[in-house]
């Protein structure tokens, strides 16, 4: 989003620049949960009766938007924020923009609800709407995260979104399930994702406002990383709590054993931590080593090559965003810094 002459602007992240955008995954373990309890979550029959009893109220057509909406947050509410007699999700308006269920603990939301009786009814796109409504309310002086989720139902169609900002003029706003719809299915599988979407949506408004009020378990061992540059796409230059600088990467996969030979052999920085986190995603946090251009890399990288192919290992992706080079010692070293396609040789086809 941006500001000017008053207004907001809102714009989607442009493809064609260098630049790749941070999945919401990453920017927010809530959604992270939320998005992998969507495939595997345990539901019970509350669960199960809220589905067809929100599917029996939607299902059939509505002429004002306004019962429609009454509708639909009074089943969200009565199922998403059970057992808080304080909380409710009030329909509002906000320097002109519409929530019909708006779910605050105090100034933070977590979660909106913008309803339409169809598609290309007229009256705006529920999605933005929904965006500016999360816009418009964040506070003026921003010094933390809003994790928010944004619910828009849209005729029969449900939707989830998730939404945060990134900083004090930029938010980032993503779908996280397909959307549903609230319609009777001889369908098992559709009608079971349904209940488990609508359930892990519960726990993660329950895990947004536990985090409100600072309930997290208190008794694990953590350490904290401050991001310092984004490097590329997903490699990050970072400082753990002692201040010593540290290289982050993200990745779908990766080849620790990979990493570890080339880490003993001296082409690769030495492995600190990695942890597959609840997205799916792998969190690989090796030692920073200063990188600068070398006219010898080539030699060094076949070089590299060719002992990982002595050990049956194969490694396809050398691109310049997956070396790095250090010129700490008396010459300069070559190492890999990116393990996401190794793995022995004859056991994958690329």
């Amino acid at each position: 989003m941006r500001k000017l002459d008053g207004q907001f602007e809102c714009h989607r992240v442009e493809s064609s620049n260098d630049k790749t955008a941070i999945p919401l995954v990453l920017l927010n373990e809530t959604f992270a949960r939320f998005e992998q309890n969507c495939k595997q979550f345990e539901f019970g029959n509350a669960d199960c009766d809220f589905v067809l009893e929100l599917c029996g109220a939607l299902l059939f057509p509505y002429e004002i938007k306004e019962e429609f909406a009454q509708k639909a947050q009074d089943l969200l509410e009565g199922y998403l924020i059970a057992g808080y007699p304080e909380a409710t999700m009030w329909p509002m308006v906000d320097q002109g923009s519409v929530s019909h269920g708006s779910y605050r603990l105090g100034e933070t939301l977590l979660l909106n609800l913008s309803c339409r009786l169809q598609k290309g009814y007229g009256g705006g796109d529920p999605t933005m709407e929904n965006i500016a409504y999360y816009i418009k309310i964040l506070p003026k002086v921003i010094d933390r995260q809003f994790p928010c989720f944004l619910l828009d139902i849209c005729g029969p169609l449900m939707s989830v979104y998730g939404i945060v900002n990134t900083g004090s003029s930029d938010v980032i706003c993503e779908p996280l399930v397909m959307s549903f719809p609230l319609i009777f299915f001889r369908n098992n599988w559709l009608m079971e994702s349904l209940v488990r979407m609508c359930a892990s949506l519960k726990a993660a408004v329950k895990e947004l406002r536990d985090r409100c009020f600072q309930l997290d378990r208190a008794n694990e061992e953590t350490v904290s990383f401050q991001y310092v540059e984004h490097i590329h796409r997903f490699v990050f230059k970072a400082k753990d709590h002692t201040g010593k600088e540290v290289i982050i990467k993200f990745a779908h996969q990766y080849g620790q054993q990979v990493h570890e030979l080339c880490s003993n052999t001296g082409f690769a920085p030495v492995l600190l931590f990695y942890e597959i986190l609840s997205s799916g995603w792998v969190f690989i946090v090796p030692r920073r080593r200063n990188a600068v251009d070398s006219t010898d890399a080539r030699a060094q990288l076949l070089k590299i090559q060719s002992t990982l192919a002595g050990a049956s290992f194969v490694r396809e992706d050398l691109r310049e965003g997956n070396v790095m080079w250090d010129t700490s010692g008396n010459r300069v070293v070559v190492v890999l810094i990116d393990f996401d396609w190794s793995v022995s040789i004859g056991t994958r086809h690329f």
